[in-house]
């Protein structure tokens, strides 16, 4: 494949990754994004085609140019309707992981895993932490490592409220959460619980943040979540 042919790829594929990082201004340098777009097309078709007739490999080229061209197509086609396409992205990353919220307008829709439970990909205090949906619980309990993860100072806790769990009765630690987060769902200050060493295999998301919901329902193997 010539330099030419890799420089006119290169800026394609430069011109759509900065498309996608400013489609929410609709602006680059002054210009329009589809004026743009159309700029970096004509500047690498001029830098294809003045290379390929120099080398007169016009035809060999044009096949390596057909195949580049497809892929910035597919690019530039993706960016025009990201909105249209971003619910089926959440619905294939649903399928795939099943703890990856799915937007559903406003709600949130989670996918009953293979193990027959709910779990959601969860943002404690700005950190990813995946969560058990369990309706029985009174409030968000953490295990110690996911505590730790959301940066509460575990030396400070005192475990002196008894919770019964599947395991028994547990004394834990009372918390509060600055914010608990399944994209684009927010609750502010959230009760919480912290478990002691061992306690706890996994964390729970439970009614101290489902109960500050509008509402929540169980449909078949899909949760939805509405603010």
């Amino acid at each position: 494949m010539r330099a030419s042919t890799i420089i006119a790829f290169v800026i394609i594929a430069g011109g759509a990754a900065v498309l996608i990082f400013s489609h929410e201004t609709g602006m680059i340098g002054g210009i329009r994004n589809d004026q743009f777009a159309s700029v970096v097309a004509m500047v690498a078709i001029l830098i294809w085609v003045g290379g390929a007739a120099f080398s007169g490999r016009l035809s060999t080229d044009l096949r390596n140019f057909a195949i580049w061209a497809g892929v910035a197509a597919i690019l530039v086609v993706g960016y025009t309707f990201r909105d249209e396409l971003r619910p089926i992205w959440s619905r294939v990353s649903g399928e795939l992981n099943p703890s990856s919220p799915q937007v559903s307008g406003e709600d949130v829709v989670l996918r009953r895993g293979a193990d027959g439970h709910f779990h959601a990909r969860t943002r404690i205090n700005g950190v990813e932490i995946e969560l058990l949906v369990d309706t029985g619980a009174s409030r968000v309990s953490l295990s110690q490592a996911d505590a730790q993860a959301a940066g509460i100072d575990l030396s400070s806790l005192r475990y002196t409220v008894p919770v019964q769990t599947a395991n028994g009765e547990v004394f834990m630690a009372g918390t509060r959460l600055n914010a608990v987060q399944i994209e684009p769902i927010t609750v502010n200050d959230v009760p919480a619980f912290v478990a002691p060493p061992g306690a706890l295999s996994g964390s729970v998301l439970g009614m101290s943040f489902l109960g500050a919901l509008s509402g929540y329902s169980v449909r078949g193997d899909t949760l939805t979540l509405s603010p």
